[in-house]
């Protein structure tokens, strides 16, 4: 009897050491499809996160990087070229059509982006954000025309 204990202990360790193993990877899933979403939410321009098609007038603005859009906004010439064709009294290029939608859309609703996704309306937040605090007569500028 003796070894018959030892025989049906054998035959339950490779089940139960399954069974730890998958709970060990149900557990690993489980932690990163948690961690990637409250990255997606932290970030939602990381380009692991999914995007739904957002606000589809706002696609060059989806083409750059919040990096990329923060070096327009340091440097004084573009953010001039960029309000210029935001407040129609300059050229455009399509970067400078998707601002002028977005702030648009904030000045006459005073909703940031509607039916944009959330990569989009970081994006036009963080715009208005660096308007207000940097560029004051832009800021301003854009109110005045759109309101």
């Amino acid at each position: 009897m003796h070894y018959h204990i030892a025989l049906s202990s054998l035959q339950t360790a490779p089940q139960a050491l399954l069974t730890r193993m998958r709970v060990a990877i149900i557990l690993a899933a489980v932690f990163c499809v948690a961690y990637g979403q409250n990255d997606c939410k932290k970030d939602p321009c990381n380009a692991g996160c999914p995007q739904p098609a957002g606000n589809r007038l706002l696609t060059s603005l989806d083409a750059l990087s919040p990096k990329e859009i923060n070096d327009i906004l340091i440097d004084p010439a573009r953010v001039d070229f960029y309000m210029q064709c935001v407040l129609e009294t300059g050229a455009c290029d399509n970067t400078g059509g998707a601002m002028k939608e977005g702030l648009r859309e904030w000045a006459n609703t005073k909703q940031i982006c509607r039916g944009c996704n959330a990569c989009q309306t970081r994006k036009i937040a963080h715009i208005i954000s660096v308007l207000q605090k940097r560029y004051k007569k832009y800021y301003d500028a854009v109110l005045t025309k759109y309101q």
